[in-house]
């Protein structure tokens, strides 16, 4: 005889897609299934994975990584963008206590009804500053947190830190987070088993706090991603750790030495925006680290000049690096170069054995040296000052871009008998003319 109970269907679906299916509903509609059935109702208070939205205002706001399954909580707030304008102070800030009062009273029944969330994540929490800490440490489910992250928080006060098991916590995601002290933001980074640890705008984070993180979490040889982005007040980190893997100091606008920065295993490395880079910074880095295969300098200004010579780099973003003027590069596993925008490249040297499409349309140089026996796809549209190929050995090429520029066949070498399809035409248009001033 068939079962007339509704849930029997979606009970009956394994548990890790039935959890994914629920992470797309909202709280009040994941509460809602709850009452529904009691194999239902069970099931919920086993999830480990959570998508809170409060008030009307949360709606608006739209659901973050809700298909990745993650504890989203929040803020609420009453709306009051209808209501008459009222000058009164006192009302002002009866309304900032109770908005910082019910986001603390739902956030504390969220974390006692839900004991074995993995993964939780607090957005535009800024209103109740500290308060969160007293209430996670306290709470049921740090036994089994893994992941979390902090997004908008601002801890005026060092009453409080971060008590959770030492050997749970994996990952470690604060941005935007204003901390009072070091005292605070240490007992973020204290786990023995910390393999992911990101601090994007943490603004008072400084040199020797870096240092100090890099020097506990060596102990338990862990870590292998750090992201440091737009952090203004780091100046010279000293990150020597040998497990690391990528490292991201993007937006750092005070960053100006590398020479400290030494992990044999390093393979990502994000420099984008650091603005006071320049050549020598730049060479030290790729000096102490041999094995890097991805590097970003994109928008980075103070470069002028690069030699490099590298057997591991692979992808390689050089664009808007507007002073750089002279680029020598030799790499033999690179198979992506990016370099547009570079508004002062006057001369270009490659030696790429193995990439197979590069496009430099649209720069500046007027004169350039290609050696690439896999190169099969070559763009050179748009650039209109080129008139010297001072070295052009390219046997794989299929296409060749010269559209937009005086150059003709003549120029690379070609003989009649290659089956290299050239594409040409366009007016040359000297499009420098408006960055001369950069």
């Amino acid at each position: 005889m068939a079962s007339n109970d509704p849930s029997s269907d979606l009970i009956s679906l394994p548990t890790d897609q039935l959890q994914q299916i629920l992470s797309f509903v909202t709280i009040h509609e994941f509460l809602a299934l709850s009452q529904t059935s009691k194999s239902i109702h069970n099931m919920i208070d086993l999830a480990h994975h959570l998508c809170y939205q409060g008030s009307d205002y949360d709606q608006k706001m739209g659901r973050i990584n809700r298909n990745k399954g993650h504890a989203d909580l929040r803020r609420s707030m009453p709306n009051i963008a209808n209501m008459d304008p009222i000058s009164s102070h006192e009302f002002e800030k009866r309304a900032v206590h109770h908005r910082s009062d019910l986001t603390v009273t739902k956030l504390t029944h969220c974390l006692n009804r839900f004991h074995y969330l993995r993964t939780l994540q607090l957005y535009r929490m800024e209103h109740i500053g500290d308060k969160f800490l007293p209430i996670l440490n306290a709470a049921p489910t740090k036994r089994y947190l893994t992941h979390l992250k902090l997004h908008n928080v601002r801890i005026v006060k060092d009453a409080y830190t971060l008590n959770l098991p030492d050997d749970r916590l994996s990952h470690v995601e604060l941005d935007g987070v204003i901390f009072c002290t070091y005292k605070v933001l240490k007992s973020f980074t204290t786990s023995r088993n910390l393999q992911v640890l990101k601090m994007s705008g943490c603004r008072a984070l400084k040199d020797a706090d870096v240092h100090d993180i890099i020097r506990r979490q060596n102990e338990f040889q862990k870590l292998r991603e750090l992201v440091l982005e737009n952090c203004s007040t780091i100046v010279a980190p000293n990150i020597a750790c040998p497990t690391l893997i990528r490292l991201s100091l993007a937006r750092c606008n005070m960053l100006r030495d590398l020479s400290l920065i030494s992990c044999t295993n390093l393979v990502h490395v994000d420099l984008s925006y650091c603005s006071l880079i320049t050549d020598s910074t730049f060479k030290a880095l790729i000096r102490q680290n041999a094995n890097i295969q991805k590097l970003s300098l994109k928008g980075v200004r103070g470069v002028a000049s690069i030699d490099l010579r590298s057997d591991c780099l692979q992808e390689l973003d050089l664009s808007m690096c507007i002073g750089l003027k002279d680029c020598y590069i030799d790499c033999g596993a690179m198979v992506m170069l990016e370099m547009g925008m570079c508004v002062k490249l006057d001369r270009l040297n490659l030696t790429l054995t193995s990439i197979q499409m590069l496009d430099l349309s649209m720069l500046s140089m007027r004169q350039i040296a290609i050696n690439a026996r896999k190169l099969k796809t070559l763009n050179f549209s748009g650039c209109c000052k080129l008139t010297s190929i001072e070295e052009f050995s390219c046997p794989a090429l299929e296409l060749l871009d010269i559209s937009g520029t005086n150059l003709c066949r003549k120029d690379f070498y070609l003989s009649k008998k290659t089956k290299t399809k050239i594409r040409t035409g366009g007016e040359v248009h000297d499009w420098t003319n408006p960055f001369t001033s950069l």
